[in-house]
């Protein structure tokens, strides 16, 4: 409908069903099949999403009706992304598909629509819906020089691509407990921060933990004495300038097993 083509409406619904019966065909004859979609009216193309049949044929998915309906949106008209990449206003892609699809599909749509140049490279995030930020993929998507851009998903998750790169803080974990004069390393990564940057750590609760910043950059804590505190992890630019702040929980106690929750957990600052 003409309602998607304005992105104006983040929360317009888009469903549109694809047929098992075409993936099945197309996986039993190994046959690339490339699925397009068209706005109503004028009848011009609003996107594909393309299949190879040798990614078909080889996929243990079971292949299903697919709802091959996405939205393309510019990141101002969704407030969750917008609120996080004001200053970078790039493009934010919503498959209706929930959960895997039958193999990678490409998707191909129109970035110069959403107001992006011919030969722009745009780096590629995942939105987490759990943290509320954006997730670099490491992947960059050319905008080609007819104006569209291609991305390549076996999934139905949330992307954003933006034309500039952001700055984002990376923790390998989020709660560890630990025994006294136990120790814990917690792996950090910054991406794309300025140079000379550095970070800092300290422990919320005075005495519970020793924390170390170690050459690599990760922060190991030590057990001290019983009790629940935060490894804080600060981040300074070479000039001494605050930039970003990352934490994780620590309880110290009688163990005889230390565990934790090593999920990652992201900012962007």
């Amino acid at each position: 409908p003409s309602e998607a083509k304005s992105g104006k409406s983040s929360n317009l619904s888009v469903s549109i069903n694809a047929a098992k019966e075409i993936l099945e065909a197309a996986k039993d004859h190994a046959q690339d099949v490339t699925l397009m979609v068209q706005y109503a009216g004028d009848h011009q193309s609003a996107y594909t999403l393309a299949f190879k049949g040798s990614d078909l044929a080889k996929s243990s998915a079971p292949i299903q009706d697919m709802d091959m309906g996405v939205k393309i949106l510019p990141t101002k008209s969704v407030s969750k992304i917008d609120s996080i990449t004001q200053k970078n206003q790039g493009i934010v892609v919503r498959f209706s598909q929930n959960g895997t699809m039958p193999a990678a599909a490409t998707l191909k749509f129109s970035a110069q629509d959403q107001g992006l140049n011919a030969n722009q490279n745009l780096d590629l995030y995942e939105y987490d819906p759990h943290s509320q930020q954006l997730i670099p993929t490491g992947h960059k998507v050319t905008v080609d020089a007819f104006g569209n851009a291609s991305l390549s998903t076996d999934s139905g998750k949330e992307y954003v691509l933006l034309p500039d790169s952001v700055r984002t803080i990376t923790l390998d974990t989020r709660i560890y407990t630990m025994n006294v004069g136990d120790s814990y390393e917690t792996g950090i990564t910054l991406l794309n921060a300025p140079a000379g940057s550095r970070i800092k750590a300290y422990s919320s609760t005075d005495g519970v933990i020793a924390t170390t910043v170690l050459p690599n950059g990760d922060v190991k804590a030590v057990g001290l004495k019983p009790g629940l505190t935060y490894a804080m992890i600060d981040v300074y630019d070479s000039k001494n300038q605050f930039l970003t702040h990352a934490s994780v929980r620590i309880i110290i106690k009688g163990t005889d097993h230390p565990y934790g929750n090593s999920s990652r957990q992201f900012g962007i600052y």
